[in-house]
């Protein structure tokens, strides 16, 4: 997620190895489509001052259905936190729905771009709401698990 905050910060977070535990779905077995809930874990930057980094961590749930015989559409909804702290606040919560689409490469494999919307509440009490976007591959695993990996 790239987001532009209400007090001018640019929220840069990037995410390595991110884990998404998929629910069983003969759909899923089909190429990562159907109902979903991820387990996310991550590292995330702020690009203002000092550059404070920190662990992300949070859950999602969503569905993904395709549109003909490659291009896949979905939506999740989520909530996340972490242990960032900027200008003496720390993140309490984030909330968040987005949309995607992206094609399949093969069974395995998605390439997606997403976007929506973000609200994320402070330790101290201040909402903060904006916009994320990013570009994702997600692949599937052994036992109905995917990986990502991106710039959500």
């Amino acid at each position: 997620m790239i987001s532009i905050e209400a007090n001018g910060a640019i929220r840069v977070p990037i995410l390595f190895g991110a884990m998404a535990l998929a629910m069983p779905s003969a759909a899923l077995a089909e190429g990562l489509t159907g109902a979903h809930v991820e387990v996310r874990l991550g590292y995330e930057r702020l690009e203002e001052a000092g550059n404070p980094d920190g662990v992300t961590y949070g859950v999602k749930v969503g569905y993904q259905a395709p549109v003909g015989k490659i291009v896949v559409v979905g939506f999740d909804v989520g909530i996340e936190s972490g242990t960032i702290r900027a200008r003496g606040d720390k993140k309490d919560f984030d909330l968040s729905a987005t949309a995607k689409i992206g094609p399949r490469i093969g069974d395995k494999t998605l390439i997606y771009v997403m976007g929506g919307y973000s609200r994320l509440k402070t330790k101290f009490g201040r909402t903060l709401d904006g916009w994320r976007g990013g570009l994702l591959k997600d692949w599937t695993l052994s036992g109905g698990a995917t990986a990502s990996s991106g710039m959500p």
